[in-house]
């Protein structure tokens, strides 16, 4: 999957985006992160498989679009426009509990 981030206009506004996010995070959280940019991960929670994926509402129950996903080496932070975009915490998903992750891989596999 190409990289993105929901809302832009173009690669230039999607790199300053999720650059603002992380920094955000890095500030907020006092975490170092990875560089790795995620797509989507897998995670188990209170005894029920969730899957959070850019550009998708996530959690269910009360659903905001995932504008981007960061990594730590402890932890994944999904960030909604109210979980650590715009405001508060992002939604904190510790390595353990993450069964499958996928990441963006520069490569646009879009069906045409």
């Amino acid at each position: 999957m190409k990289f993105f981030v929901p809302f832009t206009q173009d690669n230039a506004a999607s790199d300053l985006v999720y650059r603002k996010v992380a920094r955000r995070c890095i500030e907020s959280c006092g975490i170092q992160l990875t560089p790795d940019r995620v797509f989507a991960l897998r995670y188990r929670f209170r005894e029920s498989e969730y899957l959070a994926q850019v550009g998708i509402p996530h959690p269910p129950g009360n659903p905001e679009v995932v504008i981007c996903i960061l990594a730590s080496e402890v932890a994944f932070f999904v960030c909604t426009q109210n979980h650590g975009v715009n405001y508060g915490e992002p939604m904190i998903i510790p390595r353990g509990l993450v069964s499958d992750v996928e990441y963006f891989n520069g490569v646009c596999d879009e069906i045409t």
